[in-house]
């Protein structure tokens, strides 16, 4: 997230520095845990920021390979395959993201489905109604750190956004 704020503010040099600081963590925690789903599907979309498109999308097949259930996964590498202008792949991802129950109010600000927004199929799939959540999926509470950046992002703006970073 830290990457995407400053480019939000056009601070690419700190984006990409950034970028960079995201890889060599995932790296780290992937020669202790190679099975770090997550951070396979976080870092492709930084290697790809960094310019790397082969490299990202290899990154993208091992988080798909360990776990292309994940609505996590699909979120990411959706997202990844947006910003590398992969259209059908991005929104097949984004579909089985929808239909998964994710907040669209997520997928409606997030920066990486910009050039997909005036397609159709992602119009569609953002007013697609989705059945209530049951079960546990419907008791959990969100991270409230998370709750509490994504309101400061959509209420306050980006400098404020950051301000949930300081100290990272």
């Amino acid at each position: 997230m830290r990457p995407m704020a400053y480019t939000s503010l056009g601070r690419r040099e700190s984006a990409s520095c950034a970028h960079a600081r995201a890889v060599e963590v995932a790296k780290q925690q992937l020669s202790v845990n190679p099975g770090d789903v997550r951070a396979l599907n976080l870092a492709a979309g930084c290697v790809a920021r960094l310019g790397r498109r082969k490299a990202a999308l290899a990154w993208a097949a091992r988080a798909l390979a360990l776990d292309g259930k994940d609505s996590a996964v699909q979120y990411n590498i959706g997202c990844l395959y947006a910003i590398l202008g992969r259209s059908d792949e991005a929104l097949r991802c984004l579909k089985r993201v929808v239909r998964s129950g994710w907040r669209k109010e997520w997928i409606k600000h997030d920066p990486d489905w910009s050039a997909l927004r005036g397609r159709k199929e992602f119009i569609a799939l953002i007013s697609w109604k989705s059945a209530p959540l049951s079960g546990r999926a419907a008791t959990e509470a969100p991270n409230q750190w998370e709750r509490s950046c994504f309101d400061r992002l959509l209420s306050s703006g980006i400098q404020s956004f950051l301000a949930c970073f300081a100290g990272c």
